[in-house]
């Protein structure tokens, strides 16, 4: 499963989704949560569904969380989707417990993917990490900062940065996919994107969530092996095939295996 980029969409804007799908992210998110008023969220599942019926594409849906006054209808929808055998994934926004996971237990081979965004998430994450439901996490830090009352300032940056590394460590420790960053709402400011995914990209995190079709290629980009790096792991790869010893020298560096398991990695994600 690729991890670098993934595309919200409105569910109401039906005229987008194929736009979506030719933008060059990896997946788009086909959204019934944050961007769709209580009064439009039957019109976005009936677009789902027609869309559903004239696409063989594979497209992730955000649906509302489990205690929202919402989610029974959502669960009627992955119920006609599955009997479809069209539904894919689901982006589940606010997971705070590994319960939730069991209630999509019935749809056979779903991708769960689980936003952490509130301060219950982020202390249960040990719980939601080891659930064998999904295989990676993603971040929420727009909905976390209102929930705790955030200020744009270092000070914000600094706690966000701790939620992410626990994210990046839990997901190591239960061997999950990297996890994903949450959006970047400015989309205009296509140099401070670049610099937190660069940032966030040294930490561990894999991708990206994304709300603007222009900021796909700066997430491709960023989270792509350079050529440079690609041509390094080649030989090192190369290399290791050739030699009888685990360790050996590469242009006066060390390699041992670590850095081969590094390259392998590498050329995984090309």
């Amino acid at each position: 499963m690729k991890t670098k980029s993934f595309l919200f969409v409105p569910s109401i804007k039906n005229d987008r989704f194929n736009k979506a799908l030719n933008s060059g992210a990896d997946y788009i998110i086909i959204d019934l949560e944050d961007s769709i008023s209580p009064n439009q969220k039957d019109k976005g599942r009936a677009n789902i569904l027609e869309f559903a019926n004239n696409t063989d594409a594979n497209f992730f849906i955000r649906i509302n969380d489990t205690k929202s006054e919402y989610f029974k209808d959502d669960m009627k929808l992955l119920d006609e989707l599955n009997k479809m055998k069209k539904l894919y994934a689901i982006v589940l926004p606010k997971s705070e417990s590994s319960k939730e996971f069991e209630l999509f237990k019935d749809f056979k081979d779903l991708i769960i993917i689980p936003i952490i965004e509130s301060a219950l998430g982020v202390d249960n994450l040990d719980d939601i990490a080891s659930s064998k439901l999904i295989k990676l996490l993603s971040f929420g830090a727009l909905d976390i900062s209102l929930e705790l009352g955030l200020k744009e300032g270092s000070g914000r940056e600094n706690l966000l940065n701790h939620i992410r590394n626990q994210i990046v460590i839990k997901s190591a420790k239960y061997k999950l996919l990297p996890p994903i960053n949450g959006v970047y709402p400015d989309i205009k400011d296509e140099i401070g994107l670049k610099s937190e995914l660069e940032f966030v990209s040294s930490m561990g995190f894999g991708g990206s969530l994304s709300i603007h079709p222009n900021q796909i290629p700066i997430i491709n980009q960023v989270f792509s092996p350079t050529k440079e790096q690609i041509l390094w792991a080649k030989e090192i790869v190369e290399l290791a095939k050739n030699t009888d010893d685990i360790v050996f020298n590469y242009k006066g560096n060390m390699i041992d295996l670590p850095v081969i398991k590094k390259a392998q990695n590498i050329l995984a994600n090309i």
